[in-house]
C-alpha cells in the first residue's frame, strides 16, 4: 500500500535546504535496517539531488576517485536511489558527501544507529583532496601514500602558479560566496594549492554556520554569513576584489564592476 510521509519541517521558516536535509533523515528513519558491513571496504555517497547545483559532476567526481582507490560503493543517496535499496545502506564502512546542505542530519544518524564514521568536507584540490583520501585511508585501514604521491606527480597545478604570479606580479585577492560546500572547496583550493589571498569567504546557508566558520577561518580575512545579499554586494564593492567566486547575484555585482568572475 501506498505510504505517506510527513516531512518534519516548516513551510515558512525554513529553507529548501533544511527541508531536504530533515526529510532525508526521515527516509533513513523509516526503511534503514540493521545490517552486516560489506566484506571489502565501502561508503554510501550521500547528498547527490536532481537540483543540486553540479551535482552529476561532483558525483562523477567522487566515483572516479572511489574507482581509483578501489572502495566500493554502497549507496548513493537520494539521486537515483529506491526506498527498497535502504535497507541496504548500514552496510557501508564510511560515508562522504558531496553536498554537506543537505546531508548532516542523515550523516550523523547513520552515525549514531549504525556506527558508519563519516567525512563532512568533500575533496577539492590538491591538497584537500589528499587530505580526504588519508581520511578515508585511515577509516578503511589502508595505505593510499603511493596513491597521492603519483596524482601530485601528474599535477600541472604548480606549473600553472608560476606562470599566474610572474603575469600578475603579486597576490590575487579573491571573495568567495555560495552554498556551504562549494564555498569552502574553493576557497581551500585557492589558498593552499594557487596561494591566493581571501579577502571574505561567505555563505548563505546560516544552519551550518559554526562548521563553515571552523573550515574557513584559517584561509580568509574575513567571514561573513548571510541570506542577505544586498550586504553581499555592498561587501563586493567594499573589498574590490581582482576575482569573485559565487552565485548569479555575485556575478551581476562583478558584471557591474568588470570584475572577472568564476
Amino acid at each position: 500500500n501506498p505510504k505517506t510521509i510527513i516531512a518534519p519541517h516548516h513551510p515558512f521558516k525554513d529553507t529548501e535546504l533544511t527541508a531536504a536535509d530533515r526529510f532525508l533523515k526521515s527516509l533513513l528513519e523509516i526503511y534503514s535496517v540493521p545490517i552486516e558491513k560489506t566484506p571489502k571496504p565501502s561508503v554510501n555517497i550521500i547528498g547527490p539531488a536532481v537540483l543540486g547545483f553540479l551535482a552529476k559532476q561532483d558525483l562523477d567526481m567522487m566515483k572516479d576517485i572511489m574507482n581509483d582507490l578501489d572502495i566500493q560503493i554502497n549507496c548513493i543517496f537520494p539521486l537515483n536511489e529506491s526506498l527498497d535499496n535502504l535497507k541496504n545502506i548500514g552496510r557501508s564502512w564510511v560515508n562522504i558527501t558531496t553536498c554537506p546542505e543537505i546531508s548532516l542530519s542523515s550523516l550523523q544518524f547513520l552515525k549514531d544507529n549504525f556506527d558508519i564514521p563519516y567525512i563532512f568536507i568533500p575533496p577539492s584540490g590538491i591538497t584537500s583532496t589528499n587530505e580526504f583520501i588519508n581520511q578515508l585511508g585511515h577509516l578503511t585501514d589502508r595505505n593510499y601514500n603511493s596513491y597521492i604521491i603519483k596524482k601530485k606527480n601528474e599535477t600541472s597545478v604548480l606549473w600553472f602558479l608560476n606562470i599566474l604570479r610572474e603575469k600578475i606580479g603579486r597576490t590575487i585577492r579573491a571573495f568567495v560566496f555560495g552554498d556551504f560546500g562549494h564555498t569552502v572547496s574553493i576557497t581551500e583550493v585557492i589558498t593552499k594549492d594557487l596561494d591566493f589571498e581571501i579577502v571574505l569567504a561567505g555563505t548563505y546557508v546560516t544552519t551550518l554556520a559554526e562548521k563553515f566558520k571552523n573550515v574557513v577561518q584559517n584561509y580568509a580575512n574575513e567571514m561573513v554569513i548571510t541570506e542577505n545579499s544586498l550586504l553581499v554586494a555592498e561587501l563586493i564593492k567594499k573589498h574590490n576584489p581582482d576575482i569573485i567566486f559565487g552565485t548569479l547575484n555575485e556575478q551581476r555585482i562583478a558584471s557591474e564592476m568588470q570584475i572577472p568572475f568564476l
